[in-house]
């Protein structure tokens, strides 16, 4: 079993780093997304001067509507464009994630098919599809939702004090020394919330895995009248994931808390400047108006990152397991380049083989010789090492002593795929398909 009750932040690093590294997979798409969100900065900006405009020149010059028909035709077809681009910035992120979420797939269930049944029989079921079901679905959220925001708080605050500066210094100079209080707070409480989380993923595959398995042997728990047993414990552990889910969200709202009082009074403070240099004729009112329909979208990025930041700590979580699993070497080394001697193999000799599993049991110096044609049976009760026997022969698993010879060849000399396509095996528990198209 490969679940740890806690992850240290040294590991929480290596995590979002190779979160981060998964980024080369998605090709240009990534880099689209960002494109279309630093367009959709421009045209904002481009939309608060028009509005600020055209209500300085109605309410303050005393313009008629006529003048203002130019730009009450573009400030429409501005709105328009940003909520294209906007449209075309989610469906960039969201084929990013779909991309990456696909090919970390594709490499879980390819190492897990190096490693091999013998390696997933000593995991529990329920955890390990826990890890590819809900955890790469959390990486695909971490991808199309939280990275892509935390791009955008460098684009989108860096594109609006360019344009306020040279209108409204002090406006702007009260946004820049105001906005890194929002993610440093942020991190603060978000600390706590990723340890909680981290427990909250670690409950979640224990409660995946203990589940499966209960379905799996639910005949023989039915035999045993143990059913209602296994029902109470099934109930004490979705109780403490209750529990954990809802410390999850108690911290996640806290923090939402938390950014919206500094973003609110960041706005606030912003407003009562303005509110008091126009008074004073210390400011006009088009670039005062200018500030205050900047500051909302200003700090509306670091907003967004909050609200999302619980998409990090579960990608963080899930990673913990997926990294559990892909770091884990096989046992059967599959870097031999040796070919088979012939397509189908004329003799197999095994050789004073041993094998002892770690829980007890396994062959220990079995001899025999099988020749292209016979038909051998082995008999035996149950624990005496038939199925340890089919493991070694399939590659499964290396013997503990002793060698087995495919044409003179040992085994461990021959690369183990090319093998294993001349082998056919039905299990001890075959699936009902498998079953029927055998009969």
């Amino acid at each position: 079993m490969f679940i740890r009750s806690h992850i240290s932040g040294a590991a929480s690093r290596v995590a979002e780093r190779w979160l981060s590294g998964q980024l080369r997979q998605s090709g240009l798409f990534f880099l689209l997304s960002l494109t279309m969100a630093t367009f959709n900065a421009i045209m904002m900006v481009g939309q608060c001067w028009l509005l600020a405009s055209l209500i300085s020149k109605f309410v303050i010059d005393g313009n008629g509507i006529s003048s203002l028909y130019p730009s009450l035709l573009i400030l429409p077809v501005v709105m328009i464009i940003r909520a294209g681009l906007d449209v075309l910035r989610q469906g960039f992120a969201f084929e990013t994630a779909a991309r990456i979420r696909q090919l970390v797939r594709e490499a879980l269930l390819e190492h897990i098919s190096i490693l091999g049944p013998s390696w997933l029989q000593q995991q529990r079921t329920g955890s390990v599809a826990s890890t590819l079901s809900e955890g790469i679905e959390s990486i695909q959220t971490y991808f199309s939702d939280y990275l892509p925001q935390k791009i955008v708080i460098g684009i989108v605050p860096l594109v609006i004090l360019t344009a306020l500066f040279p209108y409204d210094w002090v406006s702007g100079l009260i946004m820049l020394i105001t906005a890194p209080l929002i993610p440093l707070f942020m991190i603060l409480v978000g600390k706590g919330a990723e340890k909680i989380s981290l427990k909250q993923w670690d409950k979640l595959r224990l409660m995946s895995a203990h589940f499966f398995d209960m379905i799996s042997g639910l005949t023989t728990l039915r035999q045993a009248n143990a059913a209602r047993r296994q029902v109470a414990i099934i109930a004490a552990i979705s109780e403490n994931y209750r529990q954990t889910t809802m410390k999850v969200l108690r911290v996640a709202f806290l923090s939402s808390l938390v950014l919206e009082f500094f973003a609110t009074i960041s706005t606030a403070m912003v407003a009562v400047f303005v509110g008091f240099r126009l008074y004073y004729g210390e400011l006009v009112f088009l670039p005062g108006l200018f500030a205050l329909l900047l500051v909302p979208e200003f700090f509306r990025p670091l907003r967004e990152l909050g609200s999302h930041y619980h998409a990090r700590m579960d990608a963080i979580g899930a990673t913990e397991g997926l990294l559990t699993i892909l770091n884990t070497r096989p046992t059967i080394t599959e870097n031999s380049s040796t070919a088979i001697p012939v397509k189908f193999s004329q003799v197999i000799n095994i050789e004073n083989v041993s094998y002892r599993h770690k829980e007890g049991g396994g062959v220990e110096n079995i001899s025999l010789s099988l020749k292209r044609g016979e038909k051998l049976v082995i008999i035996g009760s149950s624990g005496a090492g038939k199925t340890t026997l089919a493991r070694l022969l399939l590659g499964f698993i290396t013997p503990d002593s002793g060698r087995i010879l495919v044409d003179g060849h040992d085994m461990s000399e021959i690369y183990l795929p090319a093998w294993q396509k001349n082998i056919g095996w039905l299990p001890q528990r075959p699936t009902e398909g498998a079953n029927k198209s055998l009969i």
